[in-house]
């Protein structure tokens, strides 16, 4: 009786040995089938590149390869079992070339996964741009791009898009100061967080919960006095060619200054003593207008690329902060590059330029526009001190 009960308890115990065995390798693949899933239900996210850096294809495929944490099973499959930081990676298949290709996989979903989680608020508003924005005027892409470059790309350098607050983007826009960048911030900051939830960036459209931010009213524009005006010309003396011509072709010619960073010699026809100004606002904006010898021969005596290429040499942004040292350097700090045009309208109006040839130069849809925004009265102004200063420059209506 004893040998038979030892022997029972002898072949209980390998059938409970072969039980286990068989479960274990059940388990193994599910976890291997559902690693996925199991990465998911743990939410951590597995460096492969530094679990496994030392694994590579060519070595895997050799059959007499030892590769560090990869085990020839006793059923004939092959394992692959790496712990780091309390993240487990373990993956079974029936060769080696299979189990590689499982590592692959793992290895380009993880790479993914990490992306996701480290894009940044910055790094996604400048794909933004260059995605969505492509087809819109030049002057339009070029705020968005001056509102991502100077101000969402310094605050947001280093914030996740997936972790992004609304208490963060509302902080943002308070922080800034000027009106009109408050505005445009506040609408480009919207578009790129709604189009970052439509493409699942985000887990909710942060750009629904903003408040928008109390805009005060800014000044008028108004044009530089006379005296102003001949003070702006002998400081940009201390400049470079490339600044005094864009000052002057911004004040005689009155263009934007997107409209001015597109001129090319070419745009001038001296038969017929026109110059095309390539618009960038409205469809009204594109126009041709009287230039003077004069003018003509100050821009042929500058002139350095060719007929076809841009004539000024730098980007709009450039043009914007240099006359506005300038303009500070006269004691002029409350006006801006945008006041030359305005400057130029209302020299137009003292030169005794009609309504409608005032109109057509600025490119206006409107000549109310024009009169009531853009001709600003100034005391000091006259078509004397005028032809005195500018020495014909101006076209002779």
């Amino acid at each position: 009786m004893d040998r038979d009960f030892a022997k029972d308890v002898n072949d209980g115990l390998n059938k409970i040995m072969e039980i286990c065995q068989w479960l274990k390798d059940s388990f193994h693949i599910e976890v291997g089938r559902n690693l996925k899933s199991w990465q998911n239900e743990k939410e951590n996210v597995i460096d492969i590149e530094a679990v496994d850096s030392s694994l590579n294809k060519k070595e895997v495929e050799s059959p007499v390869a030892k590769i560090k944490n990869i085990y020839h099973r006793k059923d004939g499959r092959w394992e692959y079992v790496r712990t780091v930081n309390k993240n487990t990676i373990h993956l079974i298949a029936r060769t080696k070339e299979l189990l590689q290709e499982k590592i692959n996989n793992l290895k380009e979903q993880t790479t993914t996964k990490i992306s996701l989680h480290t894009e940044t608020v910055a790094s996604y508003a400048m794909k933004w741009l260059k995605t969505y924005k492509t087809d819109i005027k030049q002057g339009t892409f070029d705020r968005y791009e001056s509102i991502i470059k100077n101000h969402i790309e310094p605050y947001f350098k280093n914030i996740s898009l997936k972790k992004l607050k609304q208490e963060q983007v509302q902080k943002f826009l308070n922080s800034i100061t000027a009106s009109r960048t408050k505005e445009y911030a506040y609408i480009t900051i919207r578009q790129i967080l709604q189009q970052a939830f439509y493409n699942k960036k985000t887990n909710e459209n942060i750009a629904l919960y903003l408040s928008k931010p109390k805009i005060k009213k800014s000044e008028p524009r108004t044009a530089l006095s006379l005296e102003q005006q001949s003070m702006l010309i002998d400081e940009i003396k201390k400049y470079d060619d490339d600044l005094q011509m864009f000052v002057m072709f911004s004040l005689v010619l009155g263009s934007r200054r997107a409209e001015t960073c597109e001129f090319r010699f070419e745009d001038i026809n001296k038969d017929k003593n026109q110059i095309l100004i390539r618009g960038t606002k409205t469809l009204d904006s594109k126009r041709k207008i009287k230039i003077s010898n004069e003018m003509i021969k100050l821009l042929e005596s500058h002139k350095k690329a060719s007929d076809k290429e841009k004539y000024f040499a730098h980007h709009l942004h450039y043009y914007t902060h240099k006359v506005k040292e300038v303009l500070n350097n006269i004691g002029a700090e409350d006006k801006t590059l945008h006041d030359l045009r305005h400057t130029c309208s209302t020299n137009l109006f003292y030169l005794n330029v009609p309504d409608k040839q005032r109109q057509q130069i600025l490119g206006h849809s409107t000549i109310v526009m024009t009169n009531d925004i853009y001709t600003n009265l100034q005391e000091d102004i006259n078509a004397k001190g005028l032809f005195k200063l500018y020495n014909n420059l101006y076209f002779k209506y």
